[in-house]
This record gives C-alpha cells, structure tokens and sequence, in this order.
C-alpha cells in the first residue's frame, strides 16, 4: 500500500511508498537484483530481464494499491499519517481517526473542552491513552450521551460521528460550554477522586466518566442548585455493576447506568 496526496497543479505527492516506487523503478530498469532471500533463495541474483516476456507483461501491470488523500487534507495530517505508517502498526482508533476526518467547528470544540484544565484534572489518563486521544473520546461522549443517549442502541462509534456531523450544522457553543463546566465544578466538589476510582489513579475508565458527568449533569439540568448530602451508593454493589466494562455498549445499559447516577444524585 502506498499513500499520495493531491496539491495544487493537480499532480500527485507520494507521502508514503518513495522508496518502493524507485525500488520497482530501478529493478524493471535493471539496476538491481535480488539479494538475501531467505525463502526463495535461489533467485538471488536474479534480474528484471532474467524474466520471459510474458513475466515481463505480467510484472508491470501488476495493480498496486493507492490511497489518494485530497488536495485538502492539511500538512499535520499528512504528516501524521506517514509516522504512524512507518513507525508501527497500531491500527487507528476511532477517535483518532474521527479526529482527522471530521475538522469542523463541533470537534474543534470538542478538542477544546478536553483540553481544561479542570477536566484534566478529574479525568487521569495514561500516556498511552493520551496518546490515542482518549480525552477527546470522553468529551464526545458526554455531549453526544447527555442529548441523545435515549436513542442509542449499540453501535458507538458510528453513533458518535453521525452526531459530530449533524450538531457541527448547529449546535450552541457557549451552551454546551457551560454546561460542561458546571458538570466538571460539581463533580470536584463532591467526589474526592473526580471521575477516578480512587485518588491517584492513572486512568478513568469510559463507563464510569460516562455514568457519572452524564448522570451529574441530567440532575443538574433539573435542579441546577443540586448539593450531595450522601454519595455512599458510589461504592454501593449496584453502582459497581452498572460501570464494570462488559456494560459499555448496550443501549439499556447505558440509560441504566446513567440514569442510576442521576436519580440518585436527585435522591429519588
């Protein structure tokens, strides 16, 4: 596989594959040979022109496969691409990806809100996890999960880009702004470990941030003057059993886990 993007003139800039493409060049062109193989070692030294005619055809209409990227996709991108083609073979994560696809003013806010300092703070990453953009998924959860979580089923991620895609047409900025930020002063000021299990944990797992920032901020929404006298049931069995891992992608699930929160934060 190689990589080429397109530039202004309308050629092509090959940004991964250069060398492969002038390896190729120079054999057909009997520059070099084969050497060093460890299976098919008796072609070493073999030749483009050690090959019959119809090898020959065979050879130079073999189809190779391209991936274009468009005259747009930025330099960063670009750029971010070949590192990650050439130093590993990590397969991309959704949101890693969604990062890269969708550069809209939603994921711009997005990428903003995960980058607070309070959010920071309440919601330890690994470096790894940092690394692959774990707190933008989280940011994105919450907005999508907090407006529309009754609708989802099973399938997240393309649950969460048919939402980048259809709030970037519209959606209140400072609205949702605020809201994220009244949701992040009340869980600091009513949970010692934030979003975390236990203080100085290097990690926030996704189905507890998701119960406890959506549920904090649905009873917010009812009674925006919300203040915890009791916030035992965080290590109630029940609480536990709503945000253990095997609970992440299920339509009830979620809805159970988050309206746990909430109901119990509103004392019902």
């Amino acid at each position: 596989m190689m990589f080429v993007a397109e530039i202004d003139d309308g050629s092509l800039e090959v940004v991964d594959g250069a060398q492969r493409l002038q390896t190729l060049e120079k054999f057909m062109d009997g520059e070099i040979e084969l050497k060093n193989l460890k299976i098919l070692s008796h072609l070493d030294g073999f030749k483009f022109d050690d090959m019959s005619d119809a090898q020959k055809r065979k050879f130079g209409t073999r189809p190779l496969r391209i991936v274009v990227l468009e005259e747009e996709t930025s330099l960063e991108r670009r750029q971010e691409l070949f590192n990650r083609v050439n130093t590993g073979s990590m397969k991309a994560r959704p949101s890693e990806i969604r990062r890269g696809d969708f550069e809209n003013p939603m994921m711009a806010f997005v990428i903003r809100m995960s980058e607070d300092p309070l959010f920071v703070e309440l919601c330890p990453q690994s470096q790894a996890k940092l690394v692959r953009r774990e707190r933008e998924e989280l940011v994105l959860r919450f907005f999508a999960y907090l407006e529309r979580y009754e609708q989802f089923r099973h399938d997240v991620h393309p649950f969460l880009d048919k939402y980048v895609k259809e709030r970037s047409k519209d959606f209140d900025e400072a609205q949702l702004e605020s809201e994220f930020r009244r949701m992040l002063l009340f869980v600091k000021n009513h949970f010692p470990n934030g979003f975390a299990k236990t203080r100085g944990a290097n990690t926030t797992p996704r189905v507890r941030f998701e119960a406890l920032s959506v549920g904090a901020a649905l009873a917010l929404r009812e009674d925006p003057d919300l203040d915890l006298k009791d916030i035992s049931w965080i290590d109630s069995s029940e609480f536990v059993k709503h945000t253990t891992t095997h609970a992440s992608n299920s339509g009830p699930k979620l809805k159970g886990r988050i309206e746990f929160v909430r109901d119990r934060m509103l004392e019902r």
